[in-house]
């Protein structure tokens, strides 16, 4: 394992606030990463997609400051069971995409494809943060 160096930054950290929250609203996201994940509660298999909302998607009264690179979101929604159920939401979420469809799906096409997501907010630790609860279509 590598030894971690001393780490400096431009202020005093015992001084830092929470950055807001990015504001309640639909927003373009584009998938940049997908990994085979398991459920810690159920020991379920799905699909962690990785999105990034760009900083020139924010509102314009939104600070970037915090920010610089986008928002990064997880989308934790897309289990690989066979069933009824995960067909049907496997569907909405390559509607959403517009990516191909069959029996056979290879989400490494996903990287790179945009959607619309709906954001709201949800509290962690006293805090809101962003929550994804809704996908369309780009278009």
């Amino acid at each position: 394992m590598a030894e971690v160096g001393i780490i400096e930054f431009s202020s005093d950290i015992s001084e830092a606030e929470a950055p807001p929250a990015l504001p309640i609203g639909e927003y373009m996201a584009t998938v940049e990463g997908i990994e085979s994940r398991i459920s810690n509660t159920s020991g379920r298999e799905y699909i962690g997609v990785t999105l990034r909302i760009a900083v020139d998607d924010f509102p314009p009264d939104f600070t970037t400051d915090a920010y610089p690179d986008g928002v990064q979101l997880r989308y934790n929604r897309l289990f690989t069971e066979d069933n009824a159920r995960n067909r049907y939401t496997m569907r909405k979420w390559c509607e959403a995409l517009q990516a191909p469809m069959g029996k056979q799906i290879d989400p490494n096409d996903w990287i790179g494809m945009s959607l619309r997501v709906g954001i709201s907010h949800r509290k962690w630790e006293d805090e809101d943060q962003a929550n994804i609860s809704k996908i369309a279509a780009a278009a």
